[in-house]
């Protein structure tokens, strides 16, 4: 029998409930006042009204009702925004999932479904707002003890990512997972297959990925075609290059890119088997960028970047021919002042599409195009616009030394973020959006 898992994963991200859900992933930041919880005289109701003091969180915990609203109206929660909100209130002010008694009480006052309850959870956990992450596991716990296919996935994908499959709490539910395999259910082969690799068993995770992969060609679901599998391909490819079929990794990339638009497929099928002087790379990329890859938007950033510098090749122009058209551009050669002059029209356009990529990946949360913008703002003497794409940033350890040795000498026009850290050298060059672009594509001066 399988038992409510107690011990969800605190850290887990926003979209690891994103296994056997269809949402709209676009990040709507809209909230509505508090709704009030009906109190009647159902054993449920009367739990609620007892707890309501003593469980109400400290901080404002308005639901996101724009995403539940859109959820409902898409089919993908199968209860209206109204039972939704009532589902939630009772959740919240209950203080702990529900136990089975209380939680048929619910079922049927409210007539949802235990896929509801996993819905629900991962809209609340996607509001990036603390309290409703607490709400959200108990959705979880009860939607678990009701064996929700979303629920099973979510906590073997937890156990995955945090290395714990084998603990004595997560046996039932690699059992349910097995359960839920033998009905050819792809998402399910293909966490098997993850297992495996955590296992060492390379052999026995690539057949559970191939299976994975046989199943969603042979007899594709409707659920199962609303799902990126593009991880699982990418999984086969890698499987298959570390055991020296080249030839069939691309293939199999290949053929999650051209037949099932799989972005991660379009992004390994550039950066992996392509250079990026080449053209086909570019293609990729620009596909992988276009079907929201936001690594890919990165990287195309970059390249027009590091082109519109004169630093990385442009396909169908001499190396040599580059170097005349942007002689006398400042910002080919080291010009002293900031800002620069008005650069070529052939850097204008490169510039643009640079800034349109660059733009895009910010809004993913990439931390470096962030700072990119922010640098090529300065450079043309956007100071305050380059200033607020760096306030823009997520925190990340990754970044933080260096966004804050930006902001330090963020006005200082004698620092050249662009060619050079330090005009007098006494600090590491890895700061300058040159060191950065040679770097990430492997040019040597």
């Amino acid at each position: 029998m399988l038992r409510p898992f107690r011990a969800l994963i605190v850290s887990a991200s926003r979209d690891d409930l994103g296994y056997g859900i269809a949402l709209n992933k676009k990040r709507i930041f809209t909230t509505t006042s508090r709704r009030s919880v009906h109190v009647g005289r159902s054993p449920t109701a009367k739990v609620v009204e007892r707890n309501r003091r003593r469980t109400a969180p400290q901080a404002d915990q308005s639901w996101p009702i724009a995403i539940i609203e859109a959820a409902s109206r898409s089919g993908g929660l199968g209860v209206s925004s109204t039972t939704a909100v009532q589902i939630l209130d009772c959740f919240k002010v209950l203080g702990r999932a529900p136990i089975k008694k209380e939680l048929k009480t619910l079922f049927e006052e409210h007539k949802f479904k235990a896929q509801d309850l996993s819905v629900l959870a991962g809209i609340l956990v996607r509001s990036r707002n603390r309290d409703h992450y607490i709400i959200a596991k108990r959705l979880i716990h009860a939607a678990l003890d009701l064996r929700d296919r979303s629920a099973i996935l979510f906590v073997v994908n937890s156990a995955i990512k945090s290395n714990s499959i084998d603990s004595p709490q997560h046996i039932n539910f690699h059992e349910a997972l097995t359960e839920l395999a033998k009905t050819n259910d792809p998402t399910s082969l293909f966490l098997l297959g993850q297992i495996q690799l955590l296992k060492g068993n390379k052999t026995a995770a690539l057949d559970y990925y191939e299976k994975a992969r046989d199943t969603l060609i042979e007899s594709p679901s409707e659920k199962a075609l609303a799902e990126d599998f593009g991880q699982l391909y990418q999984g086969i490819a890698l499987l298959k290059s570390a055991a020296g079929d080249h030839d069939g990794a691309v293939k199999v990339l290949e053929e999650g890119a051209l037949r099932n638009d799989y972005a991660s497929c379009y992004y390994h099928l550039a950066d992996m088997y392509t250079s990026a002087t080449s053209p086909i790379w570019s293609q990729h990329m620009l596909q992988a960028a276009a079907s929201g890859h936001p690594e890919a938007a990165l990287k195309l950033g970059l390249l027009y970047t590091g082109q519109a510098l004169g630093l990385v090749p442009i396909p169908g122009i001499h190396q040599q021919t580059l170097g005349q058209i942007l002689e006398h551009s400042p910002l080919h050669l080291r010009s002293g002042s900031i800002p620069y002059p008005t650069p070529t029209k052939l850097q204008q356009q490169l510039s643009t599409h640079a800034s349109e990529w660059l733009t895009i990946g910010a809004e993913a949360d990439m931390v470096q195009c962030n700072v990119i913008l922010a640098i090529s703002l300065r450079a043309r003497g956007e100071f305050q616009k380059g200033l607020e794409w760096l306030n823009k940033a997520i925190r990340d350890s990754k970044w933080e030394s260096s966004i804050t040795f930006y902001k330090e000498r963020w006005y200082d026009k004698n620092f050249d973020f662009v060619w050079r850290a330090d005009d007098i050298s006494t600090v590491d060059d890895s700061y300058s959006l040159k060191s950065m672009i040679l770097n990430h594509f492997n040019i040597k001066e």
